[in-house]
């Protein structure tokens, strides 16, 4: 299977808070990546695989995330207003795509998947470049999904199917 391990924070979910102070645009350029994201996820048929702090606050079922009862209320009484937009978001485009979230290691989960066989691409602002296998390539994003990643990651998921066959 194609997976693509997600970070969130700092990846592809900018900080608001900038040398110039807050900004508001963070969760439009989440959407945005996001969007991007779906369009690499329908091409190479891939699930995504949570690797991103934001696991703590999720479960897992059935391909698709929720959050977990400990923070059920305070998310359902909109005391967190931009962690529900973010939450909404993610389940609006990635809820059919998920096959799993972190056990809060992300370099333990990305290895045992690399062990399972799976072909693995990481979005993360953590250099994880260190985990060196041919069936895994790390992007290093901080921010903006863009499209010199695109063609990195279009050469490296073609090559790979092309050897798996």
């Amino acid at each position: 299977m194609n997976i693509l391990c997600l970070d969130l924070d700092d990846c592809i979910l900018p900080s608001p808070v900038t040398s110039f102070g807050l900004l508001e645009d963070d969760i439009d350029i989440f959407e945005i990546n996001l969007k991007r994201i779906v369009i690499m996820l329908k091409k190479y048929e891939m699930k995504v695989f949570l690797t991103s702090s934001w696991s703590s606050l999720f479960d897992y079922n059935n391909g698709k995330i929720t959050i977990k009862k400990d923070f059920l209320e305070d998310f359902n009484k909109d005391k967190f207003p931009r962690e529900n937009k973010i939450y909404n978001l993610l389940c609006s485009y990635l809820n059919y795509y998920f096959c799993g979230i972190s056990s809060k290691n992300r370099d333990k989960d990305i290895l045992k998947l690399l062990e399972e066989g799976h072909t693995i691409v990481s979005f993360d602002d953590f250099d994880l470049s260190y985990i060196d296998d041919k069936n895994h390539l790390h992007i290093n994003i901080n921010g903006f999904f863009e499209n010199r990643y695109m063609v990195k990651i279009d050469s490296f998921l073609r090559n790979t199917i092309l050897e798996k066959k």
